[in-house]
């Protein structure tokens, strides 16, 4: 799966000339499983293949931006319930669950060269802590890389039912004008909002 998406960004990058779009400024944006694709191969920085016979292999897979929204950064403080298992167990299998949960926590990729990350969080998600929102934070902080987060007070995994919580932020708008302001664009930012809905008074 991140071989699919670091392909992805390749292949948008090489083609990016003729789509009339700019090869330089590519975002991952995901939640869930979408969130830790997007943290792995953001970290992950892959450079192009020079000796790949494709071309679109021979391009960067590096991200100028990352959102991850409920995501995880890591596996070392999460269960590893059935499906992570799915996931994990051909690995665990060859390296052991030690090394395997290492070697598959986005977390451990962290470096100087990585991008602006934006992490999206319920402080209430039934599968990710929030600390692993908070922990990522302070691990690109340490190295100079800057990482946000916008935290959704009483938010469950997914954004389903965000609109209904009292004082929920304006998370859309602020992941726009954050992903403008990364990537040096501007444009209309409203569409796509999901209207709040008042919660009744007692």
């Amino acid at each position: 799966m991140v071989q699919d998406v670091q392909r992805a960004v390749r292949y948008i990058r090489y083609n990016a000339q003729q789509w009339n779009a700019d090869g330089n400024r590519i975002a991952l944006v995901g939640g869930s499983a979408g969130g830790f694709l997007s943290n792995m191969v953001g970290l992950l920085n892959a450079p192009g293949d020079a000796s790949a016979s494709d071309p679109v292999d021979r391009v960067s897979a590096k991200a100028q931006a990352v959102v991850s929204l409920y995501a995880q950064s890591s596996f070392e403080f999460v269960p590893l319930n059935l499906d992570v298992h799915r996931l994990l167990d051909p690995l665990i299998a060859q390296k052991g669950e030690k090394e395997a949960l290492h070697e598959a926590s986005p977390i451990t990729y962290v470096s100087k060269d990585d991008p602006p990350f934006l992490e999206i969080l319920g402080d209430q998600d039934e599968y990710i802590p929030f600390s692993e929102a908070t922990n990522l934070q302070t691990a690109l902080n340490k190295v100079g890389v800057r990482c946000d987060i916008i935290r959704i007070p009483g938010g469950k995994h997914g954004t389903g039912g965000w609109n209904k919580l009292p004082g929920v932020p304006d998370w859309e708008r602020q992941m726009t004008e954050w992903l403008n302001a990364r990537l040096h664009h501007s444009g209309p930012i409203g569409e796509g909002i999901r209207p709040r809905v008042a919660t009744p008074t007692q």
